[in-house]
This record gives C-alpha cells, sequence and structure tokens, in this order.
C-alpha cells in the first residue's frame, strides 16, 4: 500500500487517482497526526510526503516515520530549493520529487518485477528498500509484491 500523505485534497485525490490507475493500493493522509498512525497500524509499502502540512511539516513527519519504519519515503512537494531537497534527503527520505510532477517521473516510480539477484536492474528507490527489507529472495519477492499490487477494483475498496 501506498501512503500519501499531502493537505491539498485536489492533489491528494489526483496522485490517488494516477496510482490505482496503475494498479496500486493507496491511502491517504491529510496531516502529520493521521499519517503516523496509518503507518503504525497499516502495511505501508511506500509513502509520499509533502513538506507543507497543518500540523508538522514534512521533514519532521519523515523524520519520525524513520524512528520507526524502513519503508521507503518520497517528498512529493512544491519546495524546491536546494536546502529543503537536502534536508528531506539528509533526514531519511529515500528521493525528493518537485511538483508538478511529470508523467515519466511518474514511470520511475513504478515497481521493478527483477529480482535480488538482479538488483542492477531496479531503481534506486527499489534497490534502497531491498537492501533495506530483504535478506533471502523470498523475502524480496514478497516485500515486491506488496509495493505492486494486482490491479483488481475489489483491491481498491
Amino acid at each position: 500500500m501506498i501512503l500519501v500523505v499531502d493537505d491539498e485534497t485536489e492533489i491528494a485525490d489526483l496522485v490517488e487517482v494516477y496510482l490505482k490507475n496503475e494498479g496500486y493500493l493507496v491511502k491517504k493522509a491529510s496531516c502529520a497526526a493521521e499519517a503516523l498512525h496509518i503507518a503504525d497500524t497499516q502495511p505501508i509499502a511506500l509513502a509520499l510526503l509533502d513538506v507543507m502540512l497543518p500540523d508538522l511539516d514534512g521533514f519532521t513527519l519523515c523524520r519520525k516515520i524513520r524512528e520507526k519504519h524502513l519503508f521507503p519515503l518520497i517528498m512529493l512537494t512544491a519546495k524546491t530549493e536546494d536546502v529543503d531537497k537536502i534536508t528531506g534527503l539528509t533526514l531519511g527520505a529515500d528521493d525528493y520529487i518537485t511538483k508538478p510532477v511529470a508523467s515519466n517521473r511518474w514511470r520511475s516510480l513504478h515497481a521493478s518485477r527483477h529480482s535480488c539477484d538482479d538488483i542492477s536492474g531496479t531503481t534506486r528507490l527499489h534497490r534502497n528498500l531491498l537492501r533495506r527489507q530483504c535478506t533471502t529472495a523470498a523475502d524480496c519477492t514478497s516485500t515486491m509484491k506488496a509495493i505492486h499490487a494486482p490491479s483488481t477494483a475489489n483491491r481498491f475498496r
């Protein structure tokens, strides 16, 4: 499941539609408190975090998630300054993407279907995920399946 954290409903809805159309399960949160609760209670494979949230900034949220969880975090934000990118990556984000997001950038987020033995064929994001969560080939397979859920209508309810 992919966690989308953004207080702008229109943006969160747009990201959700795109990801669901690509076959991913999506859970949305509009504030950091809700995101932390979801991260602690649901099986999250990836989180997309906005920086500007109403209760905590996304950098603090990233740090708090990193204290307990190893799933990949991508900052998805309108903040384009280099200092913001460096801050996000330093606090534990695996990538930093600025809005608006080009369609080819979305495609780069898709889960690779390569095995642990072929890590060179995966994206940086997925290599990081595999390194953090996979100790055996079976771990690798289940981790990749968790990211790329089957695209059936029943899974989205």
